[in-house]
Formats: C-alpha cells, structure tokens, sequence
C-alpha cells in the first residue's frame, strides 16, 4: 500500500474496503496528523544547516566543551506547521556530553558567524524537508470502540488498517529527525520523562547515524561516540516560549 499523501485517498480505500458512509463519517473525526521535518545531506552543500565540524558561533560567544553535533538555521526549514513552533528567524545549536552521557544543551542565537570556523570542511550540509503524516485510530482502541461501528464496517477498518500498518510508509523514518519525528523508540525514552513530571514533553530533535544511510556516509559518521540514537526533549511550554535551555539529552533504549 502506497504512502496516503490526502484525505481523498484515504476515503476512497475506506470505501473500497467495504465500510458504509455512516461508518466512514464516524471514523474521520478521529484521524490527525503529525507533522515534522526530515534532516538529510544537502548535494548542493549551500545550507547554513550543517552537522558535524564546528558550529559557525558568533564572536563573542564562545564553544563550549562539549562536543557539537549539528546547527540548524531556522530560516531554511520549509513553511509549515512543525516550523511554526519555532521562533521565525535565529540558529539552534546542538551539543553533547564529550563522555556520551545522556547531558546535552541547545544554543539558540538570533545569527551565525558572518564567515565559517577554518575547519568546517569537515561538516556535511544539510537539507531540511518537511513531512506529514496521517495518523490514524487503532482499531482496537477505546476511542475507537466508541464509535460502535457495525460489524461489517469494524472488520473492513481493522483489514485496512493491519494492511496499511505494514506499508513501508505508513511510519515517520527514523534517522535525523527535527520537531515531531514521534516513533515507538522515542515515545518509549520520552515516557520516563513524562513519569517524572505533570509537564508535556515535546521531541526536539533526533540523531540517528545507524539507520539513515545517506548520515552514514556523511561527516556526521565522523562523530564515533555517536554510536545509538540520541533524541533531544524539550517542554511544550519552554518551546512555545522559545525557551531551548530547557532541553534534554537521552541515549536510546539499547
């Protein structure tokens, strides 16, 4: 099953499958959307947006001990709702502990260096694209069972959605990720955080070198004690206020 890019899409496979209009106008309300935009290597390498080397801090800012990992101009993320959670305009800089402890902060500076650090060949610039996908209720779910559907409509939609489910692009990609980028392993990292605290947990940012091929082959390998998945948590409110020293480090479970 390909990748459901509208809502029409989506209708017509419904219908298709077998549910009734009463069944499908029940069901809809309960479908959203997530949003998040998708970090890859740029082949013109003109991005401002640039992982691995140095970070391009302006004078008088000085680069902390930890080891930097990638910079992200927010001017370059295409509109879109994942971007509007941001500030307009400024750079968000990335670092991590030099022991890989989960400890890591953002910088986040209204501008960049006017000229790159002198050893800046060593970065990879970096795309920024944005992404959605639609997601929809589970079967089996409460919120679902709500809905009383017919027999014949509820057996259609659990079919469709177990075929849907197993469709290579019915899930947002692991790999470098910016705001958004939910999956199965980082909601499980998030889920300590949220124990731990009444305050919602929004996803930052994603690093993934192992299982993006295009990273693999980036400077972004270069970086060896990058070697597991490190996700960036930061607090909705401290992100709707622009607030990133906030923002914490976690490893992956292994």
């Amino acid at each position: 099953m390909k990748h459901i890019e509208t809502e029409a899409e989506y209708l017509k496979q419904w219908q298709e499958a077998g549910m009734t209009q009463a069944a499908i106008e029940r069901v809809q309300p309960l479908v959203g959307r997530r949003n998040y935009i998708q970090m890859a290597p740029d082949p013109e390498g003109n991005q401002w947006s640039r992982w691995g080397g140095s970070p391009w801090l302006p004078a008088p800012v000085e680069t902390p001990e930890e080891r930097f990992l990638c910079q992200i101009a927010i001017h370059e993320i295409p509109e879109g709702p994942a971007k509007d959670q941001l500030p307009d305009e400024g750079f968000l800089f990335f670092f991590v502990h030099r022991k890989g402890r989960d400890k890591g902060h953002v910088l986040f500076l209204p501008k960049a260096a006017d000229t790159p650090p002198t050893n800046s060949t060593r970065a990879t610039s970096v795309q920024l694209v944005s992404h959605s996908v639609f997601l929809f209720p589970e079967y089996e779910s409460d919120e679902f069972d709500e809905l009383d559907l017919d027999a014949a409509s509820g057996n259609a939609y659990m079919d469709w959605e177990e075929d849907y489910l197993e469709g290579a692009f019915s899930q947002i990609e692991e790999g470098n990720v910016l705001l958004g980028g939910w999956t199965e392993a980082s909601t499980q990292v998030a889920k300590e955080l949220k124990e731990r605290s009444d305050d919602g947990w929004d996803l930052l940012l994603t690093l993934d070198p192992k299982e993006n091929d295009a990273v693999v082959r980036s400077a972004l390998g270069d970086i060896p004690f990058l070697t597991q998945r490190l996700f960036y948590f930061i607090k909705q409110e401290a992100l709707q206020q622009a607030n990133f020293n906030k923002t914490i480090a976690r490893y992956g479970v292994k």
